[in-house]
């Protein structure tokens, strides 16, 4: 699975599940970011480097310095950010790495 792929459906994920900020997931199915890529990566059998560069590469699509939880429970922060960050639709500089 593709970096793209894996987003994608992380996106689709929170899309169906809903998304939830302060913790991975909740017991009505709600996801942070973090814990909606998991999720899919999971289900998907996807390697753990996968998932792990995909945390990354999201972290680094932020923008900030923030860790990717950090990001994600923000307050303010909206689920239609958490899915532009997925779709890489963030309107935020990227930082040169």
């Amino acid at each position: 699975m593709t970096l793209p792929e894996l987003c994608e459906r992380a996106a689709w994920w929170l899309e169906v599940k809903g998304w939830c900020q302060g913790a991975y997931s909740t017991s009505d199915g709600a996801h942070c970011v973090i814990g909606a890529i998991w999720a899919v990566s999971n289900a998907m059998g996807v390697r753990p480097a996968v998932w792990w560069d995909a945390l990354h590469e999201l972290a680094r699509r932020t923008g900030t310095d923030e860790p990717l939880f950090m990001w994600n429970d923000k307050p303010g922060r909206t689920v239609e950010e958490v899915l532009a960050l997925l779709r890489d639709k963030l309107p935020v500089p990227v930082k040169e790495v």
